[in-house]
């Protein structure tokens, strides 16, 4: 048995006809009959029916053609694998808030690497609290978290019970966008408190870090304690 021959009799199951299988494969027809023959001989079994309407799987040729496809296809991904080990892999998973400025630096990144170079990277959105997780639990290379100043005490306190190493990427003030003849662009706000009548919508970070491990008391998860959208 070859690779070869298992090639030819799936092609020719697919297109359920030899002249045709030999057309696709810009094969001779009697190499393919021949391949069926050594086949069949070797294996002790018929694997097509001849008819006028061109050929047909037996009950025993679609058990060795399910065979010959998973050989091939087991074969195919060697071949993928292999060829990836004398190339420059980068792997890795990283677990990120939503936020369009973490996202064109993670396409920057992926662009800045050489075409030679495998590429195989995770990028997933999501709290901070689940990126701590995915770090510490689902294999994550690296995770980006994002919090309210005030609460820093509270992940602080988590990263350190955890083992975690935490680095500052960027201190980010609050933006207020507001329609041009809105009622907040017609007063200037001095506290947050003047927002109260509003709607806090909060992006998946609300959740702070609870448990024994903090002698911190509990603080307010946001800014207004009635109106609130939650966004997952």
């Amino acid at each position: 048995m070859n690779l070869t021959d298992l090639h030819y009799v799936v092609e020719i199951d697919k297109s359920g006809s030899i002249s045709k299988a030999a057309k696709e494969l810009y094969v001779a027809q009697p190499n393919l009959s021949k391949a069926i023959k050594h086949l069949e001989r070797e294996f002790g079994i018929s694997i097509f029916e001849r008819s006028s309407k061109g050929v047909k799987a037996t009950r025993e040729g679609q058990k060795f053609l399910e065979y010959a496809k998973r050989i091939i296809y087991e074969i195919e991904e060697m071949k993928r694998d292999c060829s990836d080990l004398g190339k420059e892999n980068l792997s890795f998973k990283i677990t990120v808030p939503r936020a369009s400025y973490i996202t064109s630096a993670f396409a920057e990144f992926i662009g800045m690497q050489s075409k030679e170079t495998a590429i195989k990277a995770e990028f997933q959105e999501n709290s901070s609290m689940h990126a701590i997780e995915n770090v510490l639990q689902n294999g994550y290379s690296m995770g980006i978290i994002r919090y309210l100043c005030e609460n820093e005490p509270y992940f602080q306190s988590l990263l350190d019970l955890k083992g975690l190493d935490a680095e500052l990427l960027a201190e980010l003030p609050y933006v207020i966008l507001t329609s041009a003849d809105g009622d907040l662009a017609k007063r200037e706000l001095k506290t947050r408190e003047e927002l109260e009548d509003g709607v806090e919508i909060l992006h998946g970070d609300w959740k702070l870090p609870t448990g024994e491990y903090t002698e911190l008391s509990e603080n307010g998860e946001s800014l207004h304690p009635h109106n609130k959208i939650y966004i997952r």
